[in-house]
């Protein structure tokens, strides 16, 4: 997981910012509301405007599906960490000396701040832009990753768990919002397929995941990292 979200992390890095959407629209600067500017009000961008003179997004149909399928991916993180860590339960809670119900405050805690975290990152990306809020996200998630490899005490685990939602949760807010700034409504559709389908299939690989890291704590073997 921490590689994959690297890796999704370079890809965004790399990407060239998107240029204006739509042309400047000049207003006059009187007061006075006049009949034919209350009734003809134009639309924020017209097929004209988007089509021919401006187009609606400096990238390129392959910068697009790229980062289409790199938001997809970026989102499918929140439940992939999520369902992978129900099996490790009770080999935490020894490892760690506590019980099982001090291990279980942990998934309390990630699901309540899986909650409340995209509100808080999804308004930061309307104001700073997609391209920062994400990188700070995809930071954040990867270095709780890091984290929760090392960490050997309960504390560290219940704050890295909270850190690591924070980021996790605010993918999937945040890919819808990449995918709506870059492609036109006509076009829209295909791209969400893209991050409904990645969705999909990482669910039924979150819990191919859980079985095998429940088989592997069982043989004592070495589990998959958790995070």
């Amino acid at each position: 997981m921490s590689a994959l979200s690297l890796c999704v992390l370079c890809l965004i890095l790399m990407a060239t910012p998107s240029g204006s959407q739509c042309p400047q629209r000049t207003w006059p600067q009187d007061d006075a509301l006049t009949p034919e500017r209350v009734v003809h009000t134009p639309s924020p961008c017209t097929k004209e405007e988007a089509g021919t003179s401006v187009p609606y997004s400096s990238f390129s149909p392959l910068q697009k599906l790229l980062l289409a399928y790199a938001a997809s991916t970026s989102a499918t993180f929140s439940g992939l960490s999520s369902f992978i860590y129900y099996p490790a339960i009770n080999a935490l809670a020894e490892s760690l000396h506590t019980s099982v119900e001090a291990i279980n405050l942990t998934i309390t805690a990630y699901l309540v701040v899986a909650r409340i975290a995209p509100s808080f990152l999804g308004d930061m990306a309307d104001r700073m832009g997609r391209r920062p809020v994400t990188i700070l996200a995809l930071a954040l998630y990867l270095s709780a990753n890091l984290g929760l490899a090392i960490q050997n005490n309960f504390v560290t685990l219940l704050v890295l768990r909270c850190l690591q939602s924070a980021g996790a949760s605010s993918t999937i807010a945040l890919a819808y919002g990449i995918i709506t700034d870059v492609s036109t409504p006509a076009e829209r559709g295909s791209y969400m397929a893209i991050l409904m389908v990645e969705n999909c299939v990482m669910f039924y690989l979150s819990h191919l995941a859980r079985l095998t890291t429940k088989r592997a704590l069982q043989t004592r073997r070495p589990p998959l990292v958790l995070c």
